[in-house]
């Protein structure tokens, strides 16, 4: 639930905006026309994003969120 948040910081961080905007209009694309549009340079898709540390980072923050029982007031 953490991790993708912090997957796409870092890849904003990474990219900008304008990579991020390219990136989502070229899977408009690819919904819209059913074809495959391979990612080009500067773009977000393109990137070797860091899963382990965000993945580790979103778990470490779920961790201390449950030190405070902020899950348990849910259920």
């Amino acid at each position: 639930m953490f991790g993708l948040p912090l997957v796409l910081v870092l890849a904003w961080r990474k990219v900008g905006w304008q990579g991020f905007k390219e990136t989502f209009t070229r899977y408009g694309l690819i919904l819209g026309t059913r074809r495959y549009l391979a990612p080009i340079e500067g773009e977000m898709a393109g990137l070797k994003v860091p899963y382990g540390p965000a993945l580790a980072m979103g778990a470490a923050l779920a961790v201390v969120l449950n030190h405070f029982n902020i899950f348990t007031l849910i259920s």
